[in-house]
């Protein structure tokens, strides 16, 4: 079954599960890297914004031989799971006064995104863009946001240049820098883990020094340099903290090193105090690996690794840097 077929079924489904006057859309959504989704949303009266649940992977499953109900079942209570229950003001968000206490910046790929670049305001660094998004507001959105496009910038009638400052002031307050290092990271992730089993079953008293077994298990026998994840809070968009004014240098001061930087992807970024113990081509190799492997093509921000030099507060591309050594 093709996606147009199995979209149209899942929507003939949903309306007829559906209390009257609920609206079922389906609809083919850009994500990051022109990655290209079907995704189905629900509207129930009164309601303006609703999450988007995407198909292809249900499509996979019901083409393997799940029955239809179960996945239909599945969707269901994602969607429910998912409701805002909110309203969003569209009033608040078409006045410039209002709206732009909520205009933040990420970080994207500029040649994989040159179509979604010709709708968008933008800024070009280096290999990436700068793109910018309204954050709703609130706990009860999540991370739910909307992309700023040239008619939302028209209609405010600012400048790229005044969106860019806008962002530039509240990206860091809305959506402020997390460091960890790698050790700090996997006690985190174990420590979530270890929670995680504690709620299916009781651990008992020595949870705690399971945990501990596990990180030093996890970290035994490993000869891998120090190295520091870089993110916001709320582990969205954060690489766009390599923008924050002073960071950086904050960070490699504290380290006492030139900084690689490596991009984990769009969420994350791995610092690598420059030591003098890796070569640019094998982090290159390194990043180009974890993103053919390990990472979704939505979230690839960049097969490139940058340098941080702290004496000219600069960041370029290692290639970059290279060839101007030669």
């Amino acid at each position: 079954m093709e996606m147009k077929a199995f979209a149209d079924k899942v929507r003939n489904a949903l309306k007829k599960e559906l209390s009257e006057g609920t609206e079922v859309r389906i609809s083919k959504v850009r994500k990051n890297n022109g990655i290209e989704l079907h995704g189905v949303s629900v509207f129930r009266p009164g309601e303006n914004v609703t999450p988007t649940v995407y198909l292809e992977d249900y499509l996979v499953r019901y083409r393997g031989g799940e029955p239809f109900a179960e996945i239909l079942r599945e969707l269901k209570a994602v969607l429910d799971s998912n409701r805002l229950n909110h309203t969003f003001s569209v009033e608040a968000f078409a006045r410039w006064e209002q709206a732009k206490e909520r205009i933040v910046y990420k970080l994207i790929n500029a040649n994989k995104n040159s179509r979604l670049l010709e709708e968008v305001p933008h800024v070009l660094y280096l290999d990436l863009a700068v793109v910018f998004y309204y954050l709703l507001s609130g706990d009860n959105y999540g991370n739910a946001s909307i992309l700023i496009n040239h008619k939302h910038r028209e209609q405010w009638d600012v400048s790229e240049e005044e969106l860019y400052a806008v962002a530039k002031a509240n990206t860091r307050k809305l959506m402020p820098q997390k460091l960890q290092d790698m050790e700090a990271l996997l006690r985190e992730i174990i420590l979530q883990d270890v929670e995680r089993r504690k709620a299916e079953r009781p651990l008992g008293e020595d949870s705690d020094k399971m945990a501990e077994e596990m990180l030093h298990a996890a970290m035994a026998d490993k000869d891998v340099p120090l190295m520091y994840v870089l993110t916001n809070r709320q582990k969205y968009f954060g690489a766009a903290c390599m923008l924050y004014t002073g960071l950086l240098k904050e960070i490699a001061g504290q380290l006492g090193h030139n900084l690689f930087i490596l991009p984990s992807s769009v969420h994350e970024l791995i610092l690598l105090p420059d030591k003098g113990m890796d070569t640019p081509e094998r982090l290159c190799d390194m990043v180009r690996e974890v993103n053919e492997t390990q990472v979704s093509a939505e979230e690839v921000l960049s097969d490139n690794v940058y340098y941080y030099n702290s004496e000219e507060d600069r960041v370029c591309v290692v290639r970059q840097m290279a060839e101007a050594q030669r």
